[in-house]
């Protein structure tokens, strides 16, 4: 009888250890541009999408995400309108993200477009 709770308590441990290193896939996508960041929750069909307003600009955030091994290949579009000089600026591209690991995936002046997928 000990011989089985040890087994069984063996089982257990095995199985908490591991359904505990699951991986939980990404839930929003923040997309920084110089001092200007915006968050985009992903929902069930693996889209996002986010505006966000200023006294000073507007931002837009969409895509879609699809998984490939353990990476992500995102597909992203983002505009950013200023109010006062009405300059616009847009990017869009696809490219792989590791989530939890913020990318540089292009630039503008002195300016970065970073990506990251946040779990």
């Amino acid at each position: 009888m000990k011989i089985k709770s040890q087994l069984m308590l063996a089982m257990c441990s095995l199985l908490i250890g591991c359904s505990s290193n699951q991986t939980k896939e990404p839930t929003e996508v923040v997309f920084t541009f110089g001092e200007t960041a915006i968050t985009a929750p992903i929902n069930e069909n693996s889209a996002f999408a986010s505006t966000k307003e200023t006294d000073k600009e507007k931002v837009q955030l969409s895509g879609k995400i699809q998984k490939q091994d353990a990476d992500y290949i995102v597909e992203v579009e983002f505009i950013s309108e200023t109010k006062e000089s009405k300059a616009r600026h847009s990017y869009n591209s696809t490219v792989l993200v590791k989530a939890d690991e913020p990318l540089v995936i292009g630039h503008l002046e002195d300016d970065e477009f970073i990506i990251n997928l946040k779990r």
